[in-house]
């Protein structure tokens, strides 16, 4: 074996590095076991004395406050839990619950408020035909307005439309439609930005663990998780209220240095005397912020820097000496830190620089914000200020990092300074020196205020506050007459960009619409990973007997890789920095994988088996059987690896999930079916005679061999038979439709739990007398206390109301009658018309592009343009099977829903069917090169494929019988949610051996040859 030495190296550090991960894994679970062992004592306590409490909440309260005390404290080797957390194997929200929600601008508000909320009724309904029409079509909301209007004003009338007097966006009337709409479609896309930046804020505020937020600037959509969150109604209205953009007077370090020192009063008074977790350092060269005048850059002074120094004792002493209280006596200055932090809490949650600028410690947010936030503290302030956090989505958590906080003047009930919606543009540009700046233009009513609000604080600061978190405060250097503004400091061009942006926000409000919303229960993630690892578990006891059944000593090895084969899949997703979650559909991903990379070691075997056959020294013979499939294994992994890298680009949430396990299964399964198996392999025979592997048994010795089956023959009956089910598939279609999950036509989706058993049936006779005129499905979900609720009502409503509503009719209306059953909702689904289009387009997309780059591929490897119409026939085959069998099965009672899962089942279903094809392929082509003829006649290419199919028989027959037990397994045992899924794969694993026997290879025949008759008539 070449590069042994490499190969073991690698093998070994990939071994570490999993488990060093994985370990952080079984940590994190223990103590979430402990805690809910706490949680659990604490009820027991309560019940034990009789107490009349609500036990639920005693629990949550209890492992919240067992889990606080450990976030910050060292658990396993010097990190915290927080950290711990971090490193851990990261769940999907199907296993642990969560929120999934797909957030859009709204581009008809982005309309309005660039026309000035214009009342033209052509434009309001060219706006409304729009947003009705994108439910059914393809093209940008902006296309459609387009047509819509020129329909009814003409072309060349936008401009009426958009022009106005503050000219904010470059729009004049010689502007063309086109060019108007360039700008609006810029414009959307710039609100994206702005509203990540937002919504990084208000993400920031819920403390979830491991949120994720990411645009997907190519569908205009943002996609965020929050695991864990379960405050649908609350999180629902943070994500789509308006940005709030305020502009705020600051006050100065000698008017709030006197309520510092109340607030240590406060603390003082409470005995607080305890260091909280990390010490503030105020940031070291910072450069303060200047606002001026945009006619004035050139004389532009300096701005100052801040002393690079720390909060030290004696300083922090000094900050409280010579105004009107005096906080600190001169004795204080003998006193060591330590004594002074005893006397003065304040400063164990806050620092200063020598400026008097007051700083924080990411890492200390939530007990500093509770801290300025209770009533003792609110009490001792006046009604004009209020405390505010600088900018902190930039800072790592688990790290920590320096965060200003301000003061500024704000009260409950007080109006900003001035509100961002005078904003008419704002942009980076440069400041008298040169360096990245930010330039401001205010509309008229806008310069006025600005004028009198700069002209009172010359030499103060005026914050710049995004929904409550400042983002700039300069100091203002003059009076600003005519509303243009240059903000300078120590930016870059990106934080220019940043600020830019944020203040765009005010000028040009971008509402967010919820188009998807998926809640998930805690209790519903923990039964969804009880049915994941019992699949799981299953299925590879089934494969681990059967491989030693089947191939003796040689199944045990394939074995022994397969399990570690499952070991790497855990532990690269692990891994720090792979951006992956475990998802249900990734366990499934897992499961098949355990099927699908026994292919490889049934191919080496079979390949060894056949040089024993031929008189083969052992050593030789599994020399040769490593070299013959190590192409056939590498091609039939690259094209599964196309569909999952397909799957992975085009899928979102959990499909995506399923992608990235099943990318990751095929790249570590061929490592170790092909190297891990090859080392142990080696160490079994080295130094030993030829019995010391074998590689069949007693029940195995002579099954598939000496095959002589004219699969050729048979072709013209396979193609009537799979041509009478594909068009009785499609005719049925035609008739009735497809059964479209929620995902692809739109509406909401409930699971909802009772304390006992209950009839679907009469549950949906109930809900037709609620959601009148809407379609309303019910079906037990997993366990018969359970069902899945599925309704059409209020799915096209604009009413942002519409999900709370559908809920509350639901639950007091529909369900008014099992009340005593407690019904609660345990996952809610929520997709709107549009976004439903979006997916089922992407989804047939991912299909299509999936199949043309096999297409290309096979061609690519096999040189003959038949090979690659073969594959192609074959997959197009497959995929309308597949169709045309659910179809079949819903005309006789037995119905799946067609949704994203089962388009992620039809891509596994693709690349498991070229899988199988390129097998044979590989063996045409090796007995086509014996042959040595390069054109041959029909009946010589039918003996070849004949040969061909029989003699890779056994390695089909294997392939598809491990897969198959392992889907049954997934079909039994995985539930509900993955039914469709797994029943959608064990048709396709049928079908899939089946066409690459009588479909994919005679295809090559009629598309490559001629009879000799024909030849010899050429």
């Amino acid at each position: 074996m070449k590069n042994k030495g490499a190969i073991i190296f690698l093998s070994v550090t990939i071994t570490i590095l999993c488990l060093f991960s994985l370990s952080f894994t079984y940590m994190a679970n223990k103590i979430d076991d402990e805690i809910a062992e706490y949680g659990e004592a604490q009820v027991a306590e309560q019940k034990a004395n009789n107490a009349k409490v609500d036990f639920d909440s005693l629990r949550k309260v209890s492992m919240k406050v067992y889990r606080d005390s450990l976030w910050k404290k060292e658990v396993y080797l010097g990190y915290t839990f927080q950290e711990v957390k971090g490193w851990a194997l990261n769940l999907g929200l199907d296993l642990q619950g969560g929120i999934h929600a797909t957030l859009i601008v709204s581009p008809e508000e982005i309309l309005k408020a660039m026309s000035d909320n214009s009342q033209d009724p052509d434009f309001q309904a060219s706006m409304s035909e729009a947003k009705t029409q994108q439910r059914n079509a393809q093209e940008k909301f902006t296309s459609l307005f387009l047509k819509n209007f020129q329909a009814k004003k003409g072309a060349g009338k936008l401009a009426e439309i958009f022009v106005n007097v503050d000219n904010k966006f470059d729009i004049n009337p010689n502007s063309t439609d086109e060019e108007i709409i360039k700008i609006i479609d810029k414009e959307l896309d710039e609100a994206i930005d702005r509203s990540l930046i937002v919504l990084r804020a208000r993400i920031d505020k819920f403390g979830t663990t491991s949120p994720v937020i990411q645009a997907v600037k190519s569908t205009g959509r943002i996609e965020i998780e929050l695991p864990g969150a379960d405050d649908e109604e609350t999180i629902t209205a943070d994500l789509t209220k308006v940005a709030k953009l305020e502009f705020l007077e600051v006050w100065e370090a000698a008017e709030y240095y006197p309520y510092i020192q109340k607030i240590n009063d406060v603390l003082v008074q409470k005995g607080e005397t305890v260091e909280s977790e990390e010490k503030t350092e105020a940031p070291a060269d910072e450069e303060e912020a200047n606002l001026f005048s945009d006619t004035e850059t050139e004389a532009t002074p300096d701005s100052t820097k801040t002393e690079d120094t720390l909060a030290t004792a004696s300083a922090e002493e000094e900050l409280f000496e010579g105004g009107d209280t005096a906080a600190a006596d001169s004795s204080n200055k003998e006193q060591s830190q330590e004594e002074f932090l005893k006397n003065n809490p304040i400063f164990n949650y806050i620092g200063m620089d020598q400026q008097g600028n007051v700083f924080a410690n990411a890492k200390n947010y939530e007990k500093i914000n509770a801290l300025f936030q209770s009533k003792e503290v609110l009490d001792v302030l006046p009604d004009d200020m209020t405390i505010l956090w600088g900018d902190k989505s930039d800072i790592n958590p688990e790290t920590g990092g320096t965060v200003p906080v301000y003061f500024v003047k704000k009260g409950e009930f007080q109006e900003a300074a001035l509100t961002g919606g005078v904003i008419v543009d704002a942009r980076p540009s440069t400041d008298g020196r040169g360096l990245p700046a930010v330039s401001m233009q205010m509309n008229v009513e806008g310069s006025k205020a600005w004028k009198r609000i700069t002209q009172a604080n010359i030499g103060r600061r005026i914050a710049v506050s995004l929904d409550d978190v400042v983002f700039s405060a300069p100091n203002v250097n003059e009076p600003i007459p005519n509303g243009q503004s240059i903000i300078s400091g120590n930016f870059d061009f990106e934080e220019a960009q940043t600020l830019s942006r944020i203040l765009k926000a005010g000028r040009l409000p971008a509402p967010m619409d919820i188009e998807r919303m998926v809640v998930v229960g805690p209790s519903l993630g923990k039964a969804a990973v009880d049915r994941g690892l019992l699949s799981l578990i299953a299925g590879l006891v089934l494969v681990v007997a059967f491989m030693v059944f089947y191939y003796s000593k040689g199944g045990l090895i394939a074995d022994v890789a397969l399990l570690f084969n499952i070991f790497f899949i855990l532990g690269l997703l692990a891994q720090k920095g792979i951006d992956a979650a475990l998802t249900l559909p990734g366990i499934a991903g897992i499961v098949l994988t355990i099927g699908m990379s026994i292919d490889a070691n049934v191919l080496i075997f079979e390949r060894i088996r056949e040089e024993i056959k031929a008189g083969k020294p052992l050593k030789i013979a599994i020399d040769n059987g490593y070299a013959k499939a190590f192409w056939t294994i590498f091609d039939a992994n690259i094209t599964t690896l196309i569909t999952a890298i397909i799957l992975g680009y085009f899928g979102s949430g959990l499909v995506k999930g399923f992608a990235v396990t099943l990318g990751i299964g095929i790249v570590s399964s061929f490592f170790s079916a092909v190297f891990i198996t090859r080392l142990i392999i080696d160490y079994a025979t080295k130094g030993k005679d030829e019995n010391a592997v074998k590689f069949t048994t007693v029940l195995s010795k002579g099954l598939f061999q000496n095959m002589n089956v004219d699969f050729v023959k048979k072709r013209v009956g396979a193609y009537v038979a799979s041509g009478i089910v594909i068009v009785a598939g499609i005719v049925i279609m035609a008739s009735q439709g497809l059964n479209l999950g929620v995902a692809f036509k739109g509406g909401h989706s409930y699971i909802v739990k009772f304390d006992e058993a209950v009839d679907p049936v009469a549950i949906r006779s109930e809900l037709g007398k609620t959601f009148v005129d809407a379609s309303t499905e019910v079906k037990s979900f997993d366990t018969p206390n359970q069902v899945q609720i599925k309704t059409s009502f209020m799915i096209d409503s604009d009413d942002s109301e519409a999900d709370a509503i559908v809920r509350s009719k639901l639950m007091d209306e529909g369900l008014k009658s099992l009340e005593g059953l407690n019904p609660e909702i345990v996952q809610t689904t929520v997709v709107g018309a549009t976004i439903a289009d979006d997916i089922k387009s992407t989804s047939l997309k991912s299909v299509i592009y999936a199949v043309i780059a096999i297409f290309f591929y096979i061609i690519f490897r096999f040189r003959k343009i038949g090979f690659g119409i073969g594959a192609f026939v074959a997959l197009i085959h497959d995929v309308l099977f597949v169709l045309s069998i659910f179809s079949i099965a819903r005309l006789i009672g037995i119905s799946y829903e067609i949704d994203e899962v089962f388009i992620a089942a039809m891509l596994t279903i693709v690349g498991y069917s070229i899988n199988d094809t390129v097998v044979v392929f590989d063996r045409v082509r090796e007995y086509m090169k014996s042959f040595g003829k390069d054109e041959m006649s029909k009946e010589d290419m039918s003996g070849i494929l004949n040969n061909s199919l029989n003699s890779t028989m056994s390695r089909t027959l294997m392939t598809s019988l491990t897969t198959l037990i392992v889907v049954l397994v997934l079909f039994i045992f995985g539930g509900e949610a993955l039914r469709g899924f797994s029943f959608a794969l064990l048709i396709g694993v049928i079908v899939g051996t089946y066409s690459s026997v009588f479909i994919a290879t005679p295809v090559v025949l009629d598309t490559t040859t001629k009879s000799k008759e024909k030849a010899s008539e050429k």
